[in-house]
């Protein structure tokens, strides 16, 4: 007793309490920010999908084949190789709490008093929480940009900018609005080396090019639909009804009170990322100066906090996005030939459901990242011995890797679900017939 008597009368754990006096609803806020997040990663089941999955197996790899995966991936490495180094759910919560407190200070520079606001903002959307229940890396990209803003350090756009390429055009646009110093720049390419050689190394992959097929029309259509928890399904019409409002609200807040900060929020979606689920993730970056804008509107007018509440309350009673819950394929097929978005065929076992372990990884995988994973690529000829049926899954809409599968699939019947759309069929070509394997995995079968 006497041992816990000495440690509560420390001058450190004294300072350590009126610290925590002083900060108690921000602290609370966290706290039940981060029980969201637990809540979501657990709801319907502890199921992965298969970015998740991705993650999990990549890190599990030695480090010579880990960095040979992550070579041919589509993002900069940071947070996998904290990820590595740590746990990828356990990085993930810590880095939703890190951009909480960052959006908090940025939103409390911008304009006091609308700090607290910010961060619940962050913590308490439903959206937002997913995406911090994910063992993937925006957390950890909005944590470095928020941080980045709030302290105007370009070494933090850098490493951002290493963590995911869309830290690159906000970090652009706060050096030209907000920094101009030819140092800072310096500073900010070094730290960013990474995610300058990936987004070098991607800019002419199949899969990159898909994803950036939109441009800013398509970035615009996503703008639209970013606030809400946004997909096919219940989900849409709360995300239709409040996104408007919200995304108004902000730019209006941000345009008096921080101009720069329109241009920085805007800019990773001018990047060009746009697709069928619109999701938080795809903004990037620009996440940190929407929610500080967000808890500065909040924290001015009551009957914002009272439509925000309304509205992430609903969201949150509704559940999360259904994404870990693919449905199964069909089971009298014998095996099932899975046609990638980056034009390599894999063969999964049949009496699995849609996550394969052969094949979870989902689509984008170069063949090189497949082989460091230790994943088998079966060819056409294997396949049709086998009497394999074939699958695509198109989980942005169609686009002219849908050519490819079109090329494998005969008399496809679709199967529609949270994630996109399975395309199956029963029938595959002649081995050596249409489509070449060597072809598919060159990319260049169309």
């Amino acid at each position: 007793m006497r041992r816990y008597t000495l440690l509560w009368s420390s001058a450190p754990f004294q300072r350590l309490w009126r610290w925590a006096l002083d900060h108690k609803v921000p602290i609370a806020v966290t706290a039940l920010g981060l029980a969201m997040r637990i809540l979501y990663r657990f709801w319907g089941g502890s199921g992965m999908e298969h970015d998740e999955r991705f993650t999990y197996w990549v890190c599990a790899l030695p480090w010579d084949r880990f960095f040979l995966a992550l070579l041919h991936d589509v993002h900069p490495p940071l947070y996998y190789i904290l990820a590595k180094l740590f746990s990828p759910h356990l990085v993930a919560l810590a880095s939703s709490a890190m951009a909480g407190w960052g959006i908090r200070s940025l939103a409390g520079r911008i304009r006091p008093g609308a700090g607290d606001w910010a961060l619940a903002a962050y913590m308490l959307w439903p959206a937002m929480a997913q995406e911090g229940s994910m063992a993937r890396m925006y957390p950890t990209l909005h944590a470095l940009s928020a941080w980045a803003l709030a302290a105007s350090s370009p070494v933090l756009w850098g490493l951002a900018a290493s963590t995911h390429h869309l830290a690159w055009p906000a970090a652009v646009a706060w050096w030209a609005l907000c920094s101009r110093r030819p140092g800072d720049l310096a500073k900010m390419a070094l730290a960013g080396a990474p995610g300058l050689v990936f987004l070098a190394w991607q800019a002419d992959r199949p899969h990159f090019a898909n994803e950036n097929r939109h441009g800013i029309w398509g970035s615009l259509v996503m703008l639209g639909l970013l606030i809400g928890p946004a997909t096919p399904g219940p989900m849409l019409s709360i995300t239709v009804i409040g996104a408007p409002v919200a995304i108004a609200v902000a730019i209006l807040w941000l345009w008096r009170n921080w101009r720069p900060g329109v241009a920085i929020a805007f800019s990773p979606g001018l990047y060009g990322w746009a697709g069928g689920l619109m999701l938080p993730r795809y903004w990037g970056a620009g996440i940190p100066a929407l929610c500080a804008a967000f808890g500065g509107a909040m924290a001015e007018e009551r009957r914002l906090r009272v439509f925000f509440s309304v509205i992430s309350a609903a969201a949150l009673a509704i559940g999360p996005l259904p994404f870990r819950e693919p449905p199964r394929l069909p089971s009298e097929a014998k095996c099932w030939l899975m046609i990638g978005t980056d034009t390599f065929l894999k063969l999964g076992r049949a009496d699995r459901d849609m996550l394969y372990p052969e094949w979870d990884i989902g689509a984008g995988l170069h063949p090189i990242t497949v082989k460091a994973m230790g994943i088998p690529i079966g060819s056409l000829e294997e396949a049709q011995r086998r009497g394999c049926w074939a699958a695509w899954v198109e989980p942005y809409g169609p686009s002219r890797i849908s050519a490819i599968a079109a090329a494998i699939l005969k008399d496809p019947y679709p199967i529609h679900w949270g994630g996109g759309t399975i395309w199956i069929s029963k029938t595959l070509p002649a081995a050596g017939g249409e489509v070449r394997i060597e072809e598919l995995r060159d990319g260049e079968g169309e």
